[in-house]
């Protein structure tokens, strides 16, 4: 199955990765996200961005290797115009396991991005803008590189608990999950220290 990523934007590197198989998030059905969050005591879990609104039906996710510690080795970051603003819209994370998975909207034509981590790189800073929706993603990692995607509406927090630098998987809401689903709330979860 040829593989539709986009290259990966101002990386010299390429995914690492082949066969992958396409999975869909399973949402919590039993668990509240907060509940989810304490399940795994060698992951670190930053809080929500977003999803400060009172809109359509949400969903919980967490979206993990299937051994819950394997390093997320790139992503594509989508976005969409909801409610007249340029938002987080989806996710499609790879894993150094060879597994995907696409969580919320990835069909956007309104914006991506995508980020290859390199051998040994790790987040070293990072910044959520948000309100209603996930407005905006920036981080730097250990070796200078930055990432940035999004609008500059919302409020500009920093993401703290980032563990040991180690990306390993997301977390959050997904709004309208019978429709054209979208990102509501967004979190990060990273190997402890």
């Amino acid at each position: 199955m040829p593989d539709s990523t986009p290259a990966p934007v101002s990386n010299s590197e390429p995914y690492h990765h082949s066969n992958l198989a396409q999975h869909v998030v399973q949402p919590a059905t039993d668990k509240s996200v907060a509940q989810i969050c304490t399940a795994d005591s060698n992951l670190e879990y930053t809080r929500l961005f977003g999803g400060e609104n009172s809109g359509p039906p949400k969903e919980s996710f967490e979206a993990l290797a299937p051994d819950h510690s394997t390093p997320v080795i790139g992503f594509t970051v989508y976005q969409g115009w909801i409610t007249g603003y340029k938002v987080v819209t989806g996710l499609r994370i790879f894993w150094a396991d060879g597994t995907d998975r696409v969580v919320g909207w990835s069909n956007s034509r309104d914006g991506q991005k995508a980020f290859a981590f390199r051998d040994k790189e790790t987040i070293d800073d990072m910044y959520a803008r948000s309100g209603w929706y996930v407005d905006k993603i920036e981080f730097k990692t250990n070796l200078g590189r930055p990432f940035e995607l999004g609008d500059d509406a919302g409020v500009k927090q920093r993401v703290e608990r980032l563990g040991n630098g180690i990306l390993v998987g997301f977390r959050g809401t997904v709004e309208e999950p019978s429709g054209d689903s979208h990102i509501g709330a967004l979190g990060f979860i990273f190997q402890k220290q």
